[in-house]
């Protein structure tokens, strides 16, 4: 079920970029988007990063056991960990997606 729900989410993002890339219309709309509430987006494309480095890592294990960080951690781990950081911090922020 999570693997499902982890391609959803790459599906999803695959399609912006492809929206983003092909219509003027859509890449004005985003842009738009964007210059209203910077902070939201930076804190959503920092917390897909985290995303998909926890997911590539489970389900990739050639790249999910290479280690980063001083601290000797997988990337799976710091995706890991790294999402749910940028979760509570989107929380206690009160930032709006």
């Amino acid at each position: 079920m999570g693997f499902f729900a982890g391609c959803a989410i790459i599906a999803l993002l695959v399609k912006a970029i492809w929206d983003f890339a092909s219509s003027k219309k859509d890449r004005e709309k985003i842009i738009l988007e964007y210059r209203q509430k910077p902070r939201s987006h930076v804190f959503l494309v920092v917390q897909l990063v985290f995303f998909l480095m926890f997911f590539l890592g489970i389900f990739i294990p050639t790249v999910g056991s290479t280690r980063i960080g001083g601290l000797d951690l997988q990337v799976w781990q710091v995706g890991g960990l790294g999402f749910f950081v940028m979760w509570v911090a989107k929380s206690v922020l009160k930032i709006e997606s």
